[in-house]
C-alpha cells in the first residue's frame, strides 16, 4: 500500500466527534477501537475490502444528510490508507488516549482498553485470522500455546480480556462466566507495571504481526475473478432469438 497523505487534526477531530456522538446512541464504535478494527485487518493475513469494513463501521449509523455519509466515508477512508501506509513504512502507533486520573492523585492513564477491544474483534470476525490461528493450534509444538502468531498477539488479547473481564466482573459479580485457565494465569500477573509494559509492547507486537503474515497476505488475498466476455461474431444468429443474423438484427448499428 503506498503512502498517502496524513489526516489532518481538524479531519481528525472531525472523524471523533461524528463517531463519539454516533456512539451515543447506537453501536458504532469510537475511533480508537476502530483504529484497531483497521490495524487488525491490515496487519493480518487476508485484508478485506475498504467498503466492507467501512459498512461495518457505519453499519447502525444514522446521517442527517448524504453529504454527511459521504464526508464519514471519506474521513475514514483517509484513516484506512494512513493506517496502511503506516504499516507498509513499520511506524505504526496504535490510537491510545491518556486521561488524568484524579483519583490516584493527578496522575496520567493511558486508555488501552478501545484499540485493543477494536483490534481483538476484528481477529475473532476474519476467516483469514481463524484459519491462520487454526493452523498454529493444529501443529504439534512443545508449547502449543506459545507459537509466534499468538505470541506476537499475547500483550493485545491479555489487555482485550483483562478489559473485557473487568467489564463482566463490574456487570455481574460473582455470576461472570468463568475465563479459561491459561487467559485466567496470565490475568492474573497484571500488576500495574506489568499493565505498562504490555501497552508499551503494543506497536512492537503490531509490527511483528505484520511481517509474520506477509506471506499470507501475499497468497490469501481474495482477488476478483476476471470478467470473460463472449464476442459475438457479425455472422452468428443474433442471441434475441429473431433468427437473423447477428449483423442485420442488433448488430446492424454497429
Amino acid at each position: 500500500m503506498s503512502a498517502t497523505a496524513q489526516m489532518t487534526p481538524a479531519e481528525f477531530d472531525e472523524l471523533e466527534a461524528f463517531l463519539d456522538a454516533q456512539a451515543e446512541n447506537d453501536n458504532t464504535p469510537p475511533l480508537d477501537s476502530v483504529h484497531g478494527y483497521f490495524t487488525a485487518d491490515l496487519c493480518g493475513p487476508a485484508p478485506r475490502p475498504f467498503d466492507e469494513l467501512i459498512d461495518l463501521v457505519l453499519e447502525e449509523a444514522e446521517f442527517a444528510s448524504e453529504r454527511e455519509a459521504q464526508r464519514a466515508r471519506a474521513l475514514l477512508g483517509k484513516l484506512w490508507l494512513e493506517i496502511g501506509a503506516a504499516l507498509d513504512a513499520d511506524a505504526l502507533e496504535p490510537l491510545l488516549y491518556t486521561v488524568t486520573d484524579e483519583d490516584e492523585g493527578g496522575a496520567e492513564r493511558t486508555l488501552y482498553e478501545g484499540w485493543c477491544l477494536g483490534f481483538l474483534e476484528c481477529v475473532e470476525e476474519s476467516e483469514g485470522w481463524a484459519a491462520v490461528l487454526d493452523a498454529e493450534a493444529s501443529v504439534a509444538r512443545p508449547d502449543p500455546e506459545r507459537t509466534p502468531v499468538t505470541m506476537a498477539l499475547t500483550p493485545i488479547a491479555v489487555l482485550a480480556q483483562h478489559a473485557i473481564r473487568e467489564a463482566e466482573l463490574e456487570l455481574e459479580g460473582d455470576e461472570a462466566p468463568a475465563v479459561p485457565a491459561e487467559m485466567q494465569a496470565l490475568l492474573d500477573e497484571l500488576t500495574p507495571e506489568r499493565t505498562a509494559e504490555l501497552v508499551d509492547a503494543l506497536g512492537d507486537a503490531v509490527s511483528e504481526l505484520h511481517e509474520l503474515l506477509a506471506g499470507d497476505r501475499d497468497y490469501n488475498a481474495e482477488k476478483p475473478e476476471p470478467v470473460r466476455v463472449e464476442k459475438i461474431g457479425r455472422n452468428d444468429p443474433c442471441p434475441c432469438g429473431s433468427g437473423r443474423k447477428y449483423k442485420k438484427c442488433h448488430g446492424a448499428a454497429e
